[in-house]
Parts: C-alpha cells; structure tokens; sequence
C-alpha cells in the first residue's frame, strides 16, 4: 500500500505546482466542447478548423469528462488534474492486480512501486489531455478481458469490449485493436464453439452500441462516417510522407515535363491570392494570411537564380492580366528585352535570361530598372530544362525599389507541382511566409495510394523511422516537430525506459508458453506503435501503452535476478 500513497503524494506535489494553463493545442478544443456541452449547446463550434469545419470535429470523451467535472468544480484546471491523480492510482492498482494474477506477486509489487514513480506516468496525470483518461480506459478493458478469461461470464467479457470501445472513442488508434481482442475471445479454449459465438455477438453488440451514437452524429454534421474524429489531420501527415519519398525521385528526372509556369494576383479584402498556372492551367492557390503584405509603391519585380548549376529561361513576362483565359501573347506587358539590372554571372540574350553562377545560393538575380503595373507574371521555359533548374528559378516580386539588395518576396515552383511563397530581405531569401494552399490539380495521398506507388519506400524511409522513434529512449517531439525536449527529460527517459525496453522481450521469452495471455497485453503494444507509425509518433503516443511494457518486463527482471539466485 505504501507504493500507492507514494504515487499519489507525488502526483499531487506536481499538478499543485502547474501553472493553470494548458500545454497542447488540441485541449482548447476539449475545454470550449465542454463549455458549450454544460450549457446544453451540444459540442459548440470548432476552434481552429473554421476553415473546413464550422463545428467541434475531435473525439468526444475528454469534453465530456471535462464536462462532468466543470459542472461540479466550475472551470477549474486544478480539479481537472487532481481527478486525473486519482485514475493514475486507479491505473497503477489495475496493474498491480494483473500482474499479480497473471505473474506473480513479486513482479506485481515491482510494477506498482516503479509505475508509482515513474515520470511519464506523472506526466500525464497533469496533462490537460486525454491522454490519463484513454491509458485508465485501456487498461481496464485488458482488465476486463483477464477477469473474463478467468470467470467466463457476460458481464466481463460486456466490461472489457464497453471500456475498450470508450478508449477507441478517445484515441480512435486503437480502433484496429478491436478484431484482435475478438480473435482473443474466439481462441478462448475452455468454451465450446456455439458460446465462443455467442461471445462474439454480444461483443460486436457492445461495440456497435457505443460507437454508433457519435458515428451518426459525424455523418449528420459532416457527411463522414467517422467513429473518433472528423477533422482528420492524419491526411496532412501522408501527403508529407508522399512527398518526403517522391520529391527525390522527380528532381532524378532528366526533363521538366512542363512548358511554363505563371501566377496571377487577387486580392480579398486585404489578403493576396496568388494562383499559380502550369502550361496555362490552374495548379495551386497560395492564400495569404498576411494582410496588405505590398504596398502601393511595390511595383518593382523580375526573377531571382540559385546558383550551382547553369540555368536558362526563354521569356520572362510582367504585366496586367484581366482574364484567366487571355492568351500571353496578348497581355499589356513588360518584358526582359527592356533596361533591367542583373547581377554579373546573369547574361541577358534578347528575351532570353542565362544564370551561369557556382555559389549554390539565391545572389543571381534580374530586375527592370522602372516599375511595373502587374498582376500577373510568366515564365517560358526551355524544353531541355531538368527539374533541379526549374526549382532554382523564383519569381521576385513586391519590391519598393529596382536593386539587387531590394527587399520584397519570392515564389518559386518546385518540380513536385507545388509553391511557396518566401519574404526577401537585402535581396536574399529571408523566412517562409504562412499561406494555406489550395491544390487545384493534386489528388491528397492516401494510404492505398503509397502503397500503390511506393510500398518500399514508404516502410523504409517512413514507417521504419517512425516506429523506431516510438520505442527511442532518447525523446525527439513531445508534441510537435519544433519543440525539443530539455536535458533533464532525456535523463529521466534513459534512467527509467531504457532498462523497460530492454528487458521487454526478456519477459516475451519466458511468457512465451503462456501464448494467449501474452496475445492479450501486445494487441495494444503492437496496434499502437505500427499505427502510430504509419503516420506520425511522438512519446506522449506511446505512454498508454508502456504500462503492459512495464508488466513484461519486471517479469523479465525476476526470472533473471530472483528466481534465479532462489535456485543458486
């Protein structure tokens, strides 16, 4: 008993001292859900997804626990996180209960003494997230599940599959967890095959009942059929591992297939639209968020080279354009056969443009000496240009005076059929400047598609690398790319997860004969690390399911070091 009090002083000492804010993005989600929800307004509108969502889009559980809890405590993030402690103990205990079933008594104390002070655990138990709840919700369906291999009765095998559901309701990742703990009840041995049947049925009941309510729900609200969330952001995550692995392929490529690239200007209201034409037809829309970003002197403009390899263009067109559909050639416009300033390695041969420079950097550059009313730009491409050339060409816009160290921006195509927009100062390329795109001409990835096109690719250079940095001891992203961990967290991860990891598969081999109740606590283990890593992980991912890691791996201390000094 002593472990739990252990647990419970230290997690209360940590939430009492955090500040009374939240730390991800996704809980400003949950807190105005839960808001909206005991005010009776359903789920209330979506907070960052106005864009493609006008209403809460995320998984419902955590809204309404917050919900709950709001409405006896009122807004207060300290009793969120206090009740949090108390599901952190409930998840030692549950821990300490299956080991001890399962394992032995001295394996359940180990975990619980080392799940007691152990700092993810902690972690989590302050976190304004789902993340506590969903780790109780799991560990108590696998719960369920031991007490129904035990007992053999409805009522736990209905315990199990309900809890398992609400967890699926809360991080839909485990949702393909859910045959696997079907096959689990279909290899129970002690059965005949008509209960085994009988089981299933309730079980795919259970199921279908908790999930269908916020599957009808998403349907009616947003014409998906989606069990957890709508707003799938999981789509944004192929379309970057896509382009990780085809972006390198195209730029092999011996030729540009493409003849020329143009961008017209609109504005809205203060934003700028640019939309972007490859061979004259719509490819992308880069929208602004930046309001009036040129100012009515910007009326400077021409092209920027980076150097590194010899670069041509036959025509560079500026000018006004007031129909999509109007032929360049008759176009009010300015071209290079006019005065412009270029740098010394950029040589002008009639309309033509030639970058020869070898420093691999954006220094190359042509501009017309006196400015241009335009609105729409236009590159004319050689047929022999390859597509490390053609990202090598910007188009330098939005200058306030006709110089090489001018400020202004850039737009560049690169050969993967995409734009980004980027500020320069003193003539070189500064920061990317935020815009949403709207592709006009790409289809977004999907699993089946890179699969389709780059099964190889997309195990080695993705999913490899992701599912390594599920199971690293050395922490790379908390909760996105751009924070890194501090010093000390890595410490804690090396002192207390690398010994769990390593001695992981040591409690694999000798539960080994025990194959059903070790099928039992890695469906979770394995359905989330390789679903995870199909798309993106990070360590507060992996959490949920380092309790049965832990389970299996005491179990593999004490046969080395106890049992065997028993025996000596």
């Amino acid at each position: 008993m002593a472990c739990f009090f252990i647990a419970f002083a230290i997690r209360l000492f940590y939430v009492v001292e955090l500040e009374e804010r939240w730390y991800f993005a996704d809980t400003a989600h949950y807190d105005l859900a839960a808001q909206h929800l005991i005010k009776g307004e359903g789920f209330g509108p979506s907070l960052h997804f106005f864009d493609d969502y006008s209403y809460y889009c995320l998984e419902p559980v955590y809204p309404l626990y917050l919900a709950a809890l709001y409405q006896v405590f009122g807004r207060s993030f300290l009793a969120v996180r206090i009740s949090q402690v108390f599901l952190s103990i409930l998840q030692i205990y549950l821990l300490f209960l299956i080991t001890r079933k399962w394992f032995s008594s001295r394996s359940a104390r180990m975990v619980a003494l080392f799940c007691a002070v152990y700092p993810f655990f902690i972690f989590i138990a302050g976190l304004l997230y789902v993340t506590q709840l969903f780790t109780l919700l799991l560990i108590s369906a696998v719960w369920g599940f031991v007490q129904f291999l035990d007992k053999r009765t409805f009522r736990w095998l209905v315990f199990a599959f309900a809890f398992l559901t609400l967890a699926a309701l809360a991080r839909p990742i485990i949702l393909p967890s859910i045959p696997f703990f079907l096959l689990f009840v279909m290899l129970e041995k002690n059965s005949s095959w008509l209960l085994r049947l009988k089981n299933i049925v309730v079980a795919l009941g259970i199921v279908v009942l908790v999930l269908l309510p916020w599957s009808i729900r998403n349907y009616k609200v947003f014409g998906i059929l989606a069990p957890g969330r709508a707003c799938l952001a999981e789509a944004k995550i192929l379309d970057m591992a896509y382009a990780r692995i085809e972006r390198p392929k195209i730029l092999d490529q011996p030729f540009f297939q493409h003849d020329s690239f143009s961008l017209l200007l609109e504005e809205n209201d203060g934003n700028m639209q640019w939309l972007c034409f490859l061979d004259g037809e719509p490819l992308i829309r880069l929208n602004s968020k930046e309001k009036n970003i040129f100012n009515s002197d910007s009326l400077y403009c021409g092209l920027m080279f980076k150097g590194g390899i010899k670069n041509k263009i036959n025509r560079f067109v500026a000018g006004q354009k007031y129909s999509d559909f109007l032929p360049e050639t008759q176009i009010q416009s300015d071209s290079f056969t006019g005065e412009i300033i270029h740098s010394d390695s950029v040589a002008v041969q009639e309309a033509a443009l030639v970058s020869y420079g070898k420093a691999e950097d954006w220094r190359y550059k042509a501009l017309f000496k006196r400015p241009v009313q335009a609105n729409y730009f236009y590159i004319d491409y050689p047929d022999s240009i390859t597509p490390r050339q053609v990202r090598n060409i910007a188009i330098w816009i939005g200058l306030e005076k006709p110089a090489l160290s001018a400020n202004g921006y850039m737009i560049w195509l690169h050969p993967w059929l995409e734009a980004d927009l980027w500020s320069v100062h003193n003539g070189k390329p500064f920061q990317s400047v935020p815009v949403e795109k709207d592709f006009l001409q790409r289809e977004p990835a999907t699993l089946s598609k890179i699969f389709k096109d780059y099964p190889v690719e997309f195990l080695t250079r993705h999913f490899w690398r992701e599912f390594r940095n599920f199971w690293s001891p050395y922490v790379t992203r908390i909760s996105t790319r751009s924070e890194r961990p501090n010093r000390t967290l890595q410490i804690f991860s090396f002192v207390f997860f690398l010994p769990v990891l390593l001695f992981f598969p040591v409690g694999i081999w000798f539960k080994r004969r025990e194959w059903r109740k070790l099928f039992l606590l890695l469906i979770p283990v394995i359905c989330s690390s390789i679903g995870y890593s199909v798309y993106f992980t990070e360590i507060r991912y992996r959490i949920p399911v380092e309790g049965f890691v832990i389970i299996l791996a005491f179990y593999g201390i004490e046969n080395i070091f106890f049992k065997k000094r028993r025996t000596l």
